[in-house]
């Protein structure tokens, strides 16, 4: 469900079977994170692992694509979440994961 553009806490909440308030609190009390913090988090880890996987493969990544496929609905809070996160934005950690697999590859 992260990966939905449109998740929201209310939609998280009515699919779990429980009220906003108690997923609210208990992510802010047991992950010390904002549901957005949370979720975007999920994202993030997602982009990371989707662009392991393609440079894996030698398939080409597109930033933007793979944005919107995580679940972010612009390229700028993307960009602004994966630094965070990483330190690097999703294009710095691109060039150095594909530089470590060409070189693991010659």
């Amino acid at each position: 469900m992260f990966t939905d553009a449109d998740l929201t806490l209310d939609k998280l909440a009515a699919a779990i079977g429980i009220s906003k308030y108690h997923l609210s609190e208990t992510l802010n009390c047991y992950a010390c994170k904002t549901f957005y913090q949370f979720i975007n988090e999920l994202r993030i880890e997602r982009a990371i692992q989707q662009i392991q996987f393609m440079c894996s493969k030698a398939l080409p990544v597109n930033v933007l694509t793979l944005a919107f496929d995580c679940g972010f609905k612009a390229k700028s809070s993307f960009n602004q979440y994966f630094k965070k996160i990483t330190g690097v934005t999703p294009t710095e950690y691109l060039r150095t994961f594909a530089g470590n697999m060409n070189a693991e590859t010659i």
